[in-house]
């Protein structure tokens, strides 16, 4: 069987759910199998001890660009030479200008705040060397990327971040940390204009995601 081929399948189904409960971009599900295909040109692609990319999350920008967060070498077990590829459909292809290296840590899902004009990105980090943190980028159309100071995060709140949403003015942030996969994890509250961690409480073992459901939904 192609792995490869079957992961991709699994990521469309992936996008189309987070369209779906989003709205972030209308979903085109032939023109995102197209860009999911693309996926296979990363060198590493698989989640293997053995790759060395290992993309891991997919998440669509609001100017519907595909933001590929990696692990690093070893599906993240080094802890280090993660990044950022960005694939931007107008090119067909990946942004290579725009791609980022975590040199000291894994990325995990970006989320976003704003329209195709103007957004912010939030983009967490995992680092066992350096520290866990959030980076903030601003994206203008037409415009080189800007990345703002990152949001550092203390061990006691949040431990291995893995998942961010955004409150619907995009002031706050709801994310969602790992732990150390042996103790609770944790729910960690931001304040995305200070920026700062307003408070920060314990889940089950391994927590790796969450869905926002909007008030009034039955």
């Amino acid at each position: 069987m192609d792995y490869d081929w079957l992961w991709l399948i699994l990521a469309v189904g992936v996008l189309a759910l987070t369209a779906f409960l989003t709205n972030v971009v209308p979903f085109d599900f032939r023109g995102d199998l197209e860009r999911l295909a693309v996926l296979k040109t990363l060198p590493g692609l698989t989640e293997t001890p053995t790759c060395t990319r290992c993309p891991y999350a997919l998440t669509i920008a609001p100017d519907a660009t595909v933001w590929v967060s990696s692990l690093g070498p070893g599906a993240g077990a080094a802890g280090r030479n993660g990044g950022l590829d960005i694939y931007d459909p107008l090119l067909g292809d990946f942004d290579r200008a725009r791609s980022t290296n975590f040199t000291e840590g894994r990325a995990l899902f970006a989320a976003f705040q704003g329209t195709a004009a103007s957004y912010q990105a939030y983009v967490p980090e995992q680092s066992p060397t350096t520290g866990d943190k959030v980076h903030v980028y601003t994206q203008a159309a037409g415009q080189p990327r800007l990345e703002a100071p990152f949001i550092a995060l203390e061990r006691k709140d949040c431990l291995n971040p893995h998942m961010l949403a955004l409150s619907a003015g995009g002031d706050t942030g709801y994310l969602v940390c790992e732990g150390d996969h042996v103790g609770p994890g944790s729910f960690t509250f931001l304040d995305l204009r200070t920026p700062a961690t307003l408070a920060s409480a314990p889940l089950g073992v391994f927590p790796d995601g969450l869905v926002l459901i909007p008030a009034g939904s039955p």
